[in-house]
């Protein structure tokens, strides 16, 4: 890229910021020679970074691919058995919050969904709804029928096709 020291300095690590992402008012900054550059490096590091195998795009349709993941779902009990449920805090480690229930808001329809002790699927499946803009809530199911530790549970007000026809059938209470 070749910039004067005062272009430069004013960009910094912006040279390894792809185009699209910077304000029209940096863009404005810049030379017609020197945004014609950086645009070049920056279409050229993003072809270096996808040759290099370090991108990777998955698309996922919630109403489509959602039911591939969780075993059963149902409306939400959750009030009614609190003590059966862990609330998880996601991040590096899984923090168990043994005495903290979920703050769930009141008038909002929640449903449960569980995915057995598949961490990757209930993971999976916490991003798509917070991707599409669901509230969520990640629980350990302390009930087991089968003897387990226990299953992965989610909480949210989001509602497959068939809970949403199910609870036209129901009635409009919520929990």
């Amino acid at each position: 890229m070749s910039t004067s020291r005062a272009g430069r300095d004013e960009l910094g690590d912006l040279a390894r910021v792809p185009e699209s992402v910077l304000s029209d008012e940096i863009l404005a900054r810049l030379n017609t020679t020197e945004r014609a550059d950086f645009a070049s490096a920056s279409r050229e590091c993003a072809r270096a970074v996808e040759r290099a195998g370090q991108l990777l795009t998955m698309t996922f349709n919630l109403e489509q691919d959602f039911d591939a993941l969780h075993i059963t779902s149902c409306k939400s009990f959750y009030h009614e058995q609190v003590d059966r449920f862990e609330n998880i805090t996601p991040g590096c480690e899984y923090t168990y919050n043994y005495n903290q229930p979920a703050a769930l808001r009141p008038g909002v329809r929640y449903y449960m969904y569980w995915f057995g002790d598949n961490a990757s699927d209930a993971l999976l499946a916490r991003k798509m709804l917070e991707a599409s803009r669901h509230e969520v809530f990640a629980l350990w199911d302390l009930a087991s029928d089968d003897g387990d530790d226990g299953s992965h549970c989610l909480l949210t007000d989001y509602a497959t096709p068939s809970e949403r026809r199910g609870a036209l059938n129901v009635g409009n209470d919520t929990t």
